[in-house]
């Protein structure tokens, strides 16, 4: 038996220190490449065959990982648990990977900026330029049915005017990387061009809603509702603490009552008929 605890205990002890040191050396790999990407970037852009090189080589170094610690550990042979794992978790944290690193290439900002036009484009109080005042008013009120609708169609606004400059932004940064000779430097030039366009567009829409006479009266409104449902979140959050210690204190009651109940069985058990303790020596408080 001491033998056998000895073999465990060793072996649980080799398997935490083997699983240790390969979670060190595949945090210090992916810092490595991730590293190593950042600083491709800050001398050259990051292009596409460099996102991938370094996508796939993390994604085998993950999947190599999880594919070791499911393995058999006396005889490190790979086995088809192993070789699944390693394959599915490797290719998931390749393609993570891949996501990140394709969002900092000129590809990738580029294909950012297009979906924020894309919203300019689709979004009806943009692309209607005769639209007069009442009705663009009328257009909100049914667009967002809420009591303070002019607040909600003014915050959506502002959300997209933000959005637009930071479309112009990874505009600015792919037409600099990749160069006026570049395909994508066209498109992007166009794509700019719509967004600039869309600016004033959008503050003169935000201009027109928040000069009506009710847009006080529903930010007033809106504000008043947000403090009710705090107070009620407040409310809400104090009612499930109480709850939770009620039932804690009343759990703590049934293990007390269950233990004086048990201590209780076992001195009765060891009385004789008199009432009185047997010949070895029990003590008993009372």
């Amino acid at each position: 038996v001491t033998k056998l605890q000895s073999f465990i205990f060793n072996s649980g002890e080799n398997v935490n220190l083997k699983c240790k040191s390969l979670t060190l050396n595949v945090y210090s790999d992916l810092l490595l490449l991730f590293c190593l990407g950042f600083f491709i970037e800050s001398v050259n852009p990051l292009n596409e065959d460099t996102a991938k090189i370094i996508s796939v080589a993390a994604g085998v170094t993950v999947g190599a990982f999880a594919g070791y610690i499911v393995s058999d550990d006396n005889t490190n042979n790979l086995t088809i648990k192993s070789v699944l794992t390693g394959v599915g978790v490797g290719g998931l944290s390749g393609l993570i990977i891949y996501s990140i690193l394709h969002s900092y290439t000129p590809e990738g900002r580029f294909a950012n900026a297009l979906i924020i036009a894309n919203k300019i484009e689709n979004n009806f109080l943009l692309v209607q330029d005769r639209m007069n005042t009442d009705e663009l008013i009328s257009y909100v009120s049914t667009e967002w049915d809420t009591d303070w609708y002019l607040v909600s169609a003014a915050n959506s606004l502002l959300g997209l005017k933000k959005e637009s400059k930071r479309g112009l932004f990874l505009l600015d940064k792919v037409m600099n990387e990749v160069g006026g000779f570049h395909p994508l430097y066209e498109s992007a030039k166009r794509l700019k061009a719509i967004l600039y366009r869309a600016i004033p567009v959008i503050e003169n829409r935000i201009a027109i809603i928040k000069q009506h006479p009710n847009y006080n009266l529903q930010v007033k409104l809106r504000r008043d509702e947000i403090v009710r449902k705090d107070k009620l979140e407040h409310v809400s959050h104090e009612n499930s603490m109480d709850r939770l210690h009620d039932s804690s204190e009343k759990q703590k009651d049934r293990d007390l009552e269950e233990h004086q109940a048990d201590r209780k069985e076992r001195f009765i058990e060891r009385l004789d008929h008199n009432g009185r303790p047997v010949s070895y020596n029990v003590n008993v408080n009372y």
